[in-house]
């Protein structure tokens, strides 16, 4: 130690050109180094060796200083302050002699160490002291930073000080700053040095003081990069390597994948580091592309531009933050809705950054999507970040297996390094402590693993090259294992099988992230899985049990989770995963089917995994067409799949035909479907009946086997089945039976009976349920163009709907009349009257409604006929019901008014009355029949409208057609329906008319 403090104040002294200074003062128990022996230790210039001996007397002092680094780095570089072996419990209880045991104080934390250790630890720190000053080549630069980085978190914490101050001494050197970022990034995230360094699941990025250090280090290096470049004397780099140059780019990639993997971290803490990281990145490849473009003219380079947009809410994926299969726990859902409303510009870095632990399990949800985009934009980097990620899986792989079961071996910690120059150390004891200890590590575990899921790529590119050639064979062939999917899969699938309902979560969740070119792969390692249990099942010998019954819903989970994959055109398109994901759908249908099965509830979860299952596989379907979705299953098969999944429908606490129902399971409390699976399970079924109900209800196909019949759905069935879901408080249960209509309703195939029933049902009174359809049809005219209703129809239901007192209805209704005024090429524009619409009032929106009318009716006066025999129909239909508490009777029949002026009862050059002008008579008389006493002035207007038409024999021609029909029936209703309407002509201004033309009737001249 003297020497080498010596050697530092000579060579200090020389390179000043000044003689040794004398001390202070003549107490030689003390020695004040800083004032009386200055020195420092960055790097000497070249010239400086180039003065006489000082070579020479470098070659002499700087291997003995390498030797010593060696030596004592061996036995006392590798004590770290985070490993349990230096806690001070376990030092004081693992020795007899206390007096043999010296502490150190890191802040509050006491750790102690041997005695004996203190003189080599003090030696190694003041070799720290010496560098780089002091470095030899005989010492490589990788090594001596190697050296430096363990001391930043070595026990001593003098020792720390000491080594973060020589890294910094080194990272300042132009010529060294990138070779010491290149490191300094490996040693923290590389594949290699993430496996072996630390100690047992605490990874070397973990601790603050090294994390904190490294980020100093890349704000360092940055302002190096951004700095302008200097043309006229480049300082010629030192390399890691011999003759291997470290370029920027790559020094930039590494640090990106860094950042990265420190956001998977559950700790708020370190992903605020790689927030910061990413950020000031962003700043380093702008300037660089800058550079870039001014020197040679090229375009921006690969950029992590990708997620600072994601950070700060731009470019997010679909459904980024949409839970849409029930992953998170209510709780975290609600967390989730308030971010998905949240306006703020930096919502997912906010996130990402969140105190709330509901935050950080959004954050884990989420993460995947994230890192996913980088895969496509940056697909080097996410490479480099898959490579710390399998090391980290890796080596929590013993610990994690032995704590889930899945594996008899105890466990062990990571192995450590056999080079030269550290030690084997101690191993972790292994931690006898329960599951709820671990959760912490176990869900990092699954965050980790989440990401490798979503990064698993069928065309992953080569694992990376080994630094050592004497890696650990098992370790390594595990590592290589996590790059395939089909590694990774029969590696995890195990754990589905685990009594601890914790690893099984924590694998089903990680298998929902995978890659879409990974869906294969994982169909063909589950269906061995699922065959395995069917057959078991089938076997009278082998006797159920739980432990099957939780892998079998475990990988129904799973198909759930991921059978989204089906609606892309790329797997839809591939018949093999198609036939996989099939042959789940009929071996489980089989499998439920059982009558032992049937009615058991502890198979509700199993039911609702196979309904998303099923309304996944048949949205993919869909989108193929009838004819070819038809070769894959019968519609008579979706017929049976629909009657099954109707069984577990439920609606106000009854099934709509059979099964597990709310009542059965409150009269059985003690079962395991409680009432919280069951209402999950009818909301799942909601959602298969919405995928299967337009394939089950347009089947005409008959039974395969005479044995075998299923009742067709009829269109009583369809519409109750439909309007229940409308109608349900469960906000999923109600998208589901929009999706059910729309898919029925875009249909190529026309059903009068629906059409029908639909129109029906969206003529809105006081039912929600029929606010719901009248939207959903809204909406498939407008944006599917819906072709099977008529104009008549269209136009009776819109401008009824334009009355009613719910504003949102009347939007809806004044877009659909829109819609079909341009359809029918309408002149006129509606858009005037859109915000009388919208109006609270009824003396605004009401005389819109009547203007409207009077649009459509004078620019389709051609459909005047058919709009009169739509609202006849539909009036008595529809508000006739004495649960309807809207008197729309009067406002209907006053927008047809002006649709009735249009009328011409006479066929063109003919003195005989049409057909066309017989059915709106009869129309008529129908309307005043029922409503001439209860709205007597509605019904004089309309007959005056008809009767009253210039060049038109409509009066004469009316009182002529009720003559003759009242002579030819005798009916006495009919009789006293004519006497009103003659009544109602006689107050209009032909009424004298008419009467001339009544009298010759009854006496001719």
């Amino acid at each position: 130690m003297i020497a080498i403090k010596a050697i530092l104040f000579t060579l200090a002294a020389i390179e000043k050109d000044s003689p040794p200074s004398w001390p202070t003062s003549s107490d030689f128990g003390f020695y004040n180094y800083g004032n009386d022996y200055p020195f420092t230790a960055t790097f000497l210039p070249d010239l400086f060796y180039a003065k006489p001996d000082m070579q020479d007397f470098h070659d002499r002092y700087g291997p003995v200083i390498s030797r010593i680094a060696n030596i004592c780095g061996a036995s006392v570089g590798s004590m770290f302050v985070f490993e349990e072996r230096f806690n001070e419990q376990a030092v004081y209880a693992s020795v007899d002699d206390r007096d043999q045991i010296t502490t150190r104080m890191h802040g509050e934390y006491t750790v102690g160490f041997r005695r004996d250790l203190v003189p080599q630890i003090d030696l190694l720190r003041t070799v720290f002291e010496s560098w780089p000053r002091c470095l030899h080549a005989s010492m490589p630069l990788a090594d001596m930073l190697d050296f430096l980085i363990r001391g930043v978190i070595h026990v001593d914490p003098v020792m720390s000080q000491v080594a973060s101050a020589a890294l910094k001494r080194t990272a300042q050197d132009a010529r060294h700053s990138k070779a010491v970022m290149s490191r300094f990034t490996k040693f923290l995230f590389s594949a290699e040095h993430v496996q072996k360094e630390g100690a047992g699941t605490h990874l070397v990025v973990e601790n603050s003081t090294i994390l904190l250090l490294w980020e100093s280090v890349v704000k360092e290096w940055s302002k190096t990069v951004t700095a302008p470049s200097n043309d006229g004397h480049p300082e010629p780099e030192v390399y890691l390597e011999q003759g291997t140059p470290i370029s920027v780019q790559a020094v930039v990639d590494s640090i990106e994948a860094g950042a990265l993997f420190l956001l998977t971290y559950n700790q708020r803490r370190i992903r605020f580091v790689g927030i910061r990281i990413l950020k000031l990145l962003g700043k380093v490849t702008q300037s660089m592309d800058h550079k870039a473009t001014n020197e040679d003219g090229s375009g921006p380079r690969s950029s992590l531009e990708w997620a600072l947009n994601l950070l700060q809410g731009k470019d997010l994926p679909d459904e980024f933050l949409v839970d849409n299969d029930n992953a998170l726990d209510p709780r975290t859902r609600d967390r989730l809705a308030w971010w998905r409303e949240n306006t703020s510009k930096d919502k997912i870095q906010r996130l990402a950054e969140g105190s709330d632990e509901r935050d950080q399990r959004i954050w884990a949800f989420v993460l995947p999507a994230f890192i996913r985009v980088g895969l496509e934009k940056q697909p080097n980097v996410i490479g480099l970040f898959k490579d710390a990620l399998s090391s980290a899986v890796q080596r929590f792989q013993s610990l994690i297996a032995s704590l889930a079961g899945v594996s008899k071996s105890p466990p062990v910690t990571a192995m450590r390094s056999a080079v030269h120059y550290r030690g084997m150390g101690s191993r972790e004891a292994p931690r006898e402590r329960s599951l709820e200890d671990h959760k912490p590590i176990i869900a990092q575990w699954q965050t980790w693993l989440s990401m490798l899921c979503a990064t698993a790529t069928v065309e992953s590119r080569m694992p990376f090259v080994r630094e050592h050639t004497r890696a650990h064979s098992e370790l390594q062939s595990l590592r290589e294992r996590l790059y395939s999917p089909k590694g990774l899969f029969r590696l995890v699938v195990p754990y589905l099988m685990s009594d601890h309902s914790i690893f099984r979560t924590a694998v089903v969740v990680a298998l929902s992230c995978i890659h879409q070119s990974a869906f294969r792969s994982l169909m063909e390692d589950l269906q061995g899985i699922t065959r395995h249990i069917y057959d078991d099942s089938k076997s009278k010998s082998i006797a159920r049990n739980s432990s099957q019954d939780r892998l079998h819903t475990a990988v129904a989970h799973v198909y759930q989770l991921t059978s989204h994959f089906i609606k892309e055109p790329k797997i839809l398109a591939d018949s093999v995963a198609l036939n996989l994901l099939l042959g789940f759908v009929k071996e489980t249908t089989s499998f439920l089917r059982r009558p032992k099965v049937r009615h058991d509830l502890e198979f509700q979860r199993l039911r609702r995994f196979f309904c998303g299952v099923v309304e996944n596989l048949f949205d993919g379907l869909a989108s193929l067409g009838e004819e070819i979705s038809g070769r894959w299953l019968s519609p008579y098969q979706q017929l049976d799949l629909y009657r099954l999944c109707e069984e577990w429908y439920t609606f106000n606490g009854r099934s709509l035909r059979r099964g597990p129902t709310r009542d059965s399971i409150d009269r059985n409390p003690g079962s395991y479907g409680q009432t919280t699976d069951t209402e999950l399970l009818s909301s799942a079924a909601a959602g298969a009946l919405a995928s299967l109900c337009r394939g089950a209800f347009f089947t005409d196909m008959e039974s395969p086997s005479p044995t075998e019949f299923l009742e067709p759905i009829n269109v009583e069935q369809i519409v109750d089945h439909i309007t229940s879901m409308l109608t349900s408080t469960d906000g999923k249960v109600v998208e589901s039976g929009s999706k059910a209509l729309r898919s029925l309703l875009i249909d190529q195939r026309k059903h009068e009976g629906l059409i029908n029933a639909t129109l029906r049902s969206s003529y809105v009174t006081s039912n929600d349920g029929q606010a719901k359809f009248f939207e959903v049809i809204v909406n498939a005219m407008v944006n599917h163009t819906v072709r099977h209703f008529s104009f008549e129809q269209i136009a009776c239901l819109g401008l009824s709907n334009l009355c009613q007192p719910r504003v949102e209805t009347r939007r809806l209704a004044f877009n659909l009349l829109e819609r079909l005024h341009s359809d029918f090429n309408g002149v006129t524009s509606l858009g005037p009257f859109e915000s009388a619409v919208g109006s609270l009032a009824a003396s605004v929106y009401l005389p819109a409604q009547r203007r409207i009318s009077q649009i459509l009716a004078v620019e389709h006066s051609n459909m005047s006929g058919p709009l009169l025999h739509e609202c006849s129909l539909r009036l008595p239909q529809v508000y006739d019901d004495p649960s309807s508490l809207l008197a729309i009777h009067p406002h209907v029949l006053r927008f047809m008014e002006p649709w009735i002026s249009s009328i011409h009862l006479m066929k063109q050059n003919d003195a005989e009355i049409a057909w066309e002008g017989q059915r709106a008579l009869y129309n008529l008389l129908s309307l005043t029949i029922r409503y001439g006493d209860l709205y007597p002035d509605q019904i004089q207007a309309i007959w005056e409208k008809l009767t009253t038409q210039p060049s038109t024999r409509n009066d004469t021609l009316t009182v002529k057609f009720l003559i003759e029909q009242a002579a030819k029936r005798g009916n006495p209703t009919f009789i006293t329906a004519a006497r009103r309407v003659i009544a109602c002509l006689s107050r209009t201004s032909t009424g004298q008319i008419m009467f001339k033309e009544l009298c010759g009737l009854i006496e001719p001249e």
